[in-house]
């Protein structure tokens, strides 16, 4: 399941066929020049916000009201026509499709205001004499059919909820749904919204509202306020841009412009739509782009699983050294009476803390096996969700780490580590990221009476195949790069009795870098530039852990609590530029997440004469917007 998943309003669809029968009585509406328009008012068009702060990708236009207040805070992607000719002509199509929109007989009439949210309709007609509204998730589902229709009939008003989306399913498209309005439409904020709005007066999109369609206010105002707003084009013109340039004058008179045959205008009607469609392309680039950001997330997620993993092996090696103050005693005499117990390792005494500096038996020691070797099996699912202006992902990894270490003195151990991990990340639109790694580390500890200082340091190589959704197929790309990571933690352990409690402070580094690379496939591929992004975390907690002991085996169950703040890695950026266009390099940014959270982690360490297997889980909460969740196994022996 896609975390906070949005499907973003921004599938780009242009309307360029002619109108389709489709099931439930529903009839796509002839737009005529109004196709062209992704905003066109009647009192003129309000646009709050920053410069550039909202996206339209269409033409915009007014009449009989000609101003445009706020112009400077719209990145037009197409031609601001005011209230010249074109908008005129476009302002008499729009009145003739509100008509052919509002005549058409119901497939479904509902006797109240209604909310759409939770529901999932096929195509048909579907009427209010009132109003309708939509909280939470309206579902178009086309069954398969790309030719299905939907028309909402609103007597009076049209009223979307924040974060409210329209979700498309099974071939729907953007470009056939159609929402008549009797008074005014009002677009919730942070909402995603799917179809072309025919009002009969003002229409209203609030602050980080997205639309894949058209804004068409017959009689009133278009007010924006940091929006994107995108038209649409149908499957048909998207799957081969060519059929456009190379289909019959007549056909692309009859698809795309209703009107006269001339040369001129066919001529011109190609490349207004060779135009649209780049620029639409471009536009749902530069967002679904962004989900790539999550290369870095996983790197740094799977560089916190190896920690996690290196980490269980030291507390090991350190928890080998506390009295195993439950262990059956031999009975020269009765340590729980004062006397001793004799060492068979060579007539020495080991103090017992429980019993105020009276003696019990052997201290349990790695002198006689120097070198251990373990392996761990590791399971992570990680999540970032959506901003309102990028797309999160979802990611599942696998892995396994390997080491060997040898304690070269009594307070010193060295060892290396190796580590294999397979990704696979669900993206927005059906997009994946694939990526397979291979790491390498050397990690070491010194302690002695309690205080200790490990740390480890390591790279690795990632290589990555990439899919995201795009206009006219799916964008897909092969790259690889490298790791550095880099953690360092000191504690205490204090002893007391089976209980040993350790407070701990941590620092760790990532830096993960991708090489430069080209796209294949879709209408505007990208070309990413070599590019890298680091992360900086600090931790600070405490480590709990009791040994019992069973006859002749140890288990110790262990949980840990810690606070991280995270310096750098929050703000996630790629760069490219498109392959066909003009070479300027652009630079996106992924969904931003929090910076402070808690680990907390738990698990059980189970010890036999050489052998123990171990299990651990890890999660990361309170950080917004980002969610983490680790296990692992793990079989170790020494020797």
């Amino acid at each position: 399941m896609i975390a906070a998943r949005r499907t973003f309003g921004l599938g780009l669809f242009l309307l360029v066929c002619s109108p389709h029968e489709a099931a439930a009585q529903a009839t796509a509406v002839n737009l005529g020049t109004t196709e062209n328009f992704a905003v066109l008012g009647g009192s003129g068009i309000t646009a709050a916000g920053a410069v550039n702060s909202s996206t339209v990708t269409g033409d915009i236009g007014t009449f009989p009201t000609t101003s445009i207040t706020g112009l400077a805070n719209i990145a037009l992607m197409g031609t601001n026509h005011a209230g010249d000719a074109v908008t005129q002509q476009a302002k008499n199509d729009l009145a003739t499709a509100y008509v052919s929109a509002a005549t058409q007989t119901p497939t479904i009439t509902y006797g109240a205001a209604t909310d759409l949210g939770g529901a999932t309709l096929v195509s048909g007609v579907y009427n209010n004499p009132s109003s309708f509204g939509l909280t939470g998730t309206l579902t178009l589902n086309a069954a398969g059919n790309p030719n299905a229709v939907w028309i909402f009939q609103a007597g009076s008003s049209l009223v979307t909820a924040s974060s409210s989306n329209v979700v498309l399913i099974n071939g729907a498209q953007g470009c056939m749904v159609f929402w008549q309005v009797g008074s005014s439409a009002t677009l919730g904020s942070n909402s995603t919204f799917v179809g072309n709005i025919l009002s009969l007066q003002s229409i209203t999109a609030n602050s980080g509202a997205s639309v894949t369609g058209r804004l068409l206010a017959q009689n009133g105002t278009v007010t924006l306020d940091t929006n994107t707003i995108a038209l649409a084009v149908c499957a048909a013109i998207m799957s081969d841009p060519a059929v456009i340039v190379n289909a019959p004058a007549a056909t692309i008179n009859r698809q795309a412009t209703n009107g006269p045959s001339t040369a001129a205008n066919q001529a011109a009607t190609i490349i207004a739509l060779k135009t649209a469609l780049i620029q639409a392309a471009q536009q749902f680039d530069t967002v679904t782009v962004s989900g790539l950001t999550s290369i870095y997330n996983l790197g740094f997620a799977q560089m916190d699983t190896e920690v996690f993993s290196y980490e269980q092996r030291l507390s090991d090696i350190r928890d080998a050294g506390a009295p195993d103050i439950t262990a059956p005693i031999p009975s020269e005499k009765n340590p729980w009476s004062g006397g001793y117990a004799k060492n068979p390792r060579g007539g020495k005494y080991a103090k017992n803390p429980l019993l105020d500096g009276r003696h019990m038996g052997p201290v349990p020691t790695d002198e006689d096996r120097p070198w251990g070797f373990f392996i761990t099996a590791t399971g992570d699912y990680s999540s970032l969700g959506n901003s309102s202006t990028a797309y999160g992902y979802d990611s599942e990894s696998l892995g396994t780490a390997l080491g060997v270490d040898v304690q070269l003195t009594d307070h010193f151990v060295l060892g290396v580590t190796l580590g294999y991990n397979r990704n696979d990340s669900d993206l927005a639109h059906g997009g994946k990221l694939k990526s397979d790694g291979g790491r390498i580390g050397l990690y070491g500890m010194y302690h002695r009476k309690g205080f200790f200082v490990q740390g480890l340091l390591g790279g690795g190589y990632n290589s990555y195949d990439t899919e995201r959704s795009a206009i006219a197929g799916p964008a897909k790309g092969s790259t690889d790069g490298g790791e550095l990571d880099a953690a360092v933690t000191i504690g205490y352990d204090v002893k007391m009795g089976a209980f040993t409690v350790t407070p701990l402070a941590s620092l760790l580094y990532t830096l993960i870098g991708i090489n430069s690379y080209d796209e294949r496939g879709s209408l505007a591929p990208l070309h990413i530039e070599s590019q890298s992004e680091s992360s900086l975390r600090a931790r600070l907690g405490v480590r709990a852990a009791y040994s019992l002991q069973v006859k002749t085996t140890t288990i110790t169950p262990f949980v840990s609590a810690q606070w991280q703040h995270q310096f750098l890695g929050n703000d996630l950026a790629l760069t490219s530029r498109f392959i066909n266009g003009s070479g300027n390099e652009f630079t996106v940014y992924g969904p931003g997440s929090g910076h402070e959270s808690a680990l907390v982690s738990t698990g059980v360490n189970v010890s036999w004469s050489r052998y123990a297997v171990y299990l651990a889980y890890q999660t990361e909460l309170g950080r917004s917007n980002y969610e983490d969740q680790t296990v692992l196994a793990g079989f170790r022996v020494g020797w």
